[in-house]
């Protein structure tokens, strides 16, 4: 895991400390020897100064940037995860429809010898089976998306703010798991 103040706050403080020694060592120079300080000297520290400042507001506004692109896709990660949940209850009624509908379509031709059922059979079984495993497989794809969302919801958001999502979808899991019954 990593840390949290090492990754929000480190680069600002290192260039502000930066820009902040170097002020203090011109305002030094300058006063301790005015008459040492030539124009090349004072170029010199403008150009250092310069350079720290820089740095800082780059930093700065590289961790305001960070925080606002998540602040924008925090929201839609709560989203994508509400709406993969719906993708998966729906997945899991089709399964169950079809797994019924596979079985009742082997008993509906009663009438028909068993040898010419046997074609009729084996190709209803393969189809059965192909798309049991293509609805499997559906879920498998939405089950890891869902948890790709749920990952970057807790790598990137606030403590509070991550409790309440996760909150929020709990609810909507139990909502779309408790009409969940078999068909």
């Amino acid at each position: 895991m990593k840390n949290w103040f090492i990754d929000n706050y480190l680069q600002p403080i290192i260039a502000g400390s930066f820009t902040l020694v170097f002020l203090i060592i011109i305002v030094f120079v300058t006063a301790l020897a005015p008459s040492q300080v030539t124009d090349t000297t004072k170029l010199f520290f403008e150009i250092i100064l310069a350079a720290c400042t820089f740095w800082l507001g780059i930093a700065i506004n590289t961790e305001k940037a960070k925080k606002q692109g998540v602040a924008n896709w925090i929201p839609i990660a709560e989203s994508s995860c509400k709406k993969l949940l719906a993708m998966q209850v729906n997945i899991d009624q089709m399964r169950s429809r079809q797994g019924q509908v596979c079985q009742k379509l082997k008993i509906i031709f009663p009438e028909i010898s068993a040898k010419q059922l046997a074609p009729i059979q084996s190709v209803l079984e393969m189809r059965c089976e192909l798309c049991q495993d293509n609805l499997l497989f559906l879920k498998s794809q939405v089950v890891n998306n869902y948890g790709d969302w749920d990952a970057f919801i807790k790598m990137n958001c606030e403590k509070d703010v991550c409790e309440a999502i996760h909150d929020r979808i709990d609810v909507t899991k139990k909502e779309y798991l408790a009409p969940l019954k078999p068909c």
